[in-house]
């Protein structure tokens, strides 16, 4: 036979697998008598509150477990200890549930089927309404929904909206020349207001683009570099149009650098600066900004592009693919590396320098960037892959284990 004893476990909202509604199971092996049952907020020192109600009796006789509704208080939500406490056949028992305290939770969604809307179109949306803590989907009638223009008129209202299925469809029709602005949909349910916005503008879909091609990448080195501002149609021909084309190096203050052209193009125009314009090693630019404005011609219309690219101190990275994991008395050590460009494609025919215990031997990359090196045993927990570019030496330690 079991000793004697007390157990309880807390059913939530949504009850237990079993199906069992919300409350308190207090098991007792054999059936006893359990005197006390309240309920403190965790991390307090405030007195426990007993729930007049609530007192457990013995367990019916040939039963070991018994349940108990307990009416949890109207509180914010928060953590909180469930205490049991009694005697089984003179036995003293005590046991302790946390528990969390909180409101019934709802979730309402309203969703149209597009945010920018133009006069005359149709506004479509639906509402979904979700509860419990295990989301289930909720089909209570929404007693009233109403949509209002940015100056809070009402154009459009529902009483009562069935919701049978559980997702609600609705829609209405803009005017001819609606006012313009943010229109609100609102969405009364039992227990709360939901809103969702959405905006009437009249536009008009552009017809032509610009865009700013750019270096793949801008070394530090580099002496000079262009940038090129394209206007395009939707169909592939080109704009013609006024261009201003600003060039900058994204600094502030006296190492600010800007520099415009305006000029009529017919499709694309080249602007080239030099590393000295920029101030680029004067001012440490770690970037050049540019900007294209264009205004076509005959009509007005003006779209702009903006763009920037960084500047790398590193024409060559390395890249380890393959080490040995430890030097061997001698056995020869392999690594394999790949060089790459500072876009990611691969360096190849790179001079490289290769060196070890003080010894070095030049080799070049493979057209996919690819080194194979293979040493000599050396003495030494370190190879140095530095890869002679004009003007600069970048490079790489892979650690060789002893």
């Amino acid at each position: 036979m079991d000793a004697p004893g007390a157990t309880m476990q807390a059913r939530g909202l949504g009850g237990d697998r079993e199906g069992r509604p919300p409350g308190i199971c207090r098991g007792v092996y054999p059936p006893g008598e359990v005197n006390s049952l309240w309920l403190r907020r965790a991390g307090t020192a405030r007195v426990p509150r007993q729930y007049p109600g609530v007192m457990p009796n013995s367990a019916p006789s040939g039963k070991y477990e018994k349940c108990h509704d307990m009416v949890m208080p109207k509180v914010t939500p928060y953590s909180a200890n469930l205490h049991l406490k009694g005697s089984v056949n003179g036995l003293k028992v005590n046991d302790t549930v946390g528990i969390k305290l909180r409101t019934d939770i709802e979730k309402t969604f309203v969703q149209t089927d597009k945010y920018l809307y133009r006069p005359g179109e149709k506004v479509q949306f639906r509402v979904l309404t979700v509860t419990g803590n295990k989301m289930q989907v909720s089909t209570a009638e929404y007693p009233e929904v109403w949509v209002n223009t940015p100056s809070r008129t009402r154009i459009a209202q529902w009483k009562n909206v069935s919701n049978t299925e559980g997702l609600v469809h609705l829609d209405f029709q803009l005017a001819d020349e609606p006012e313009e602005g943010y229109y609100t949909i609102f969405v009364q349910t039992p227990h709360r207001r939901i809103s969702q916005s959405f905006k009437v503008e009249e536009f008009v879909l552009p017809r032509f683009e610009v865009t700013i091609k750019t270096p793949k990448y801008i070394l530090a080195t580099d002496e000079k570099f262009s940038f090129t501002a394209c206007a395009n149609y939707t169909y592939g021909q080109p704009v013609k149009g006024n261009l201003s084309f600003t060039v900058h190096n994204n600094q502030n203050r006296k190492c600010h650098v800007s520099q415009t052209t305006n000029v009529t193009i017919n499709g694309c125009h080249e602007v080239v600066v030099s590393a000295d314009e920029m101030k680029v090693m004067d001012c440490r630019v770690y970037s050049i900004g540019a900007s294209a404005l264009l205004e076509e011609e005959g009509t007005g219309v003006a779209l702009r592009d903006t763009t920037s690219t960084s500047i790398t101190l590193t024409a060559v990275k390395f890249k380890t693919l393959y080490t040995d994991v430890f030097m061997k008395p001698n056995i020869p050590y392999s690594l394999k590396m790949r060089a790459e460009l500072p876009d990611g494609t691969p360096a190849s025919g790179v001079p490289v320098e290769v060196c070890a215990a003080g010894f070095c031997n030049n080799d070049t990359t493979a057209t996919d960037g690819i080194l194979n090196i293979v040493l000599p045993n050396y003495k030494s927990n370190r190879v140095l892959v530095s890869a002679c570019m004009a003007g600069q030496t970048n490079s790489k330690k892979p650690r060789a284990g002893l």
